[in-house]
């Protein structure tokens, strides 16, 4: 099986989740896409867009996720929402250890846009509530890469896995193949 986007999710939640400073100033709790009920004070992590990234091979080996990483607060005070903003923006921006299984990061995450934001409630106007984080783009390169070739009579499917070798990827039997022919292996 080639990489999967979920586990991508699952570390991008982890890492809201794991931070201690993070969760002491939103009560514990992050979801993915939507809070449970009853929660007033949380994180929200949810992916905007997920795309693969085309390379001159024709085979998209990489790809581009956009989350949106939002601390959520009632009220109108600012001070918490503030401070849970600029501790995303610590995990999130320039973070080049995070672990994703099945993926490495190509470069830093990257902040695209912050989000500040107050909400009031259509059917209670003295209901504020502030969401405060910004929208984070992944850059990934998968390493772990399913194709299909034509066997014989019927489709074989094949796994390559990519590891780093100093400073070039190299392909399970791919560089191999390409040194012996140029007369380097």
């Amino acid at each position: 099986m080639g990489s999967d986007p979920s586990k991508v999710d699952a570390a991008v939640l982890a890492l809201v989740y794991g931070d201690a400073q993070l969760m002491a100033l939103l009560g514990g709790a992050a979801f993915f896409g939507v809070a449970k009920q009853g929660y007033e004070t949380f994180a929200i992590v949810d992916r905007l867009d997920a795309r693969a990234d085309d390379n001159c091979f024709g085979e998209a080996a990489g790809e581009t996720f956009l989350y949106l990483v939002k601390a959520v607060l009632p009220g109108t005070a600012t001070t918490n929402a503030a401070l849970a903003a600029l501790r995303i923006r610590e995990l999130f921006e320039g973070n080049e250890t995070l672990t994703i299984e099945g993926y490495a990061l190509q470069r830093p995450i990257h902040e695209v846009e912050p989000l500040r934001e107050g909400e009031t409630s259509p059917d209670d106007p003295d209901r504020t509530v502030q969401h405060w984080g910004g929208h984070y783009e992944l850059q990934l390169q998968r390493t772990l890469i399913t194709r299909t070739t034509r066997g014989d009579d019927h489709a074989v499917s094949r796994e390559k896995g990519i590891g780093v070798d100093g400073d070039a990827v190299r392909q399970s039997g791919l560089v191999e193949q390409v040194d012996a022919q140029r007369g380097d292996g």
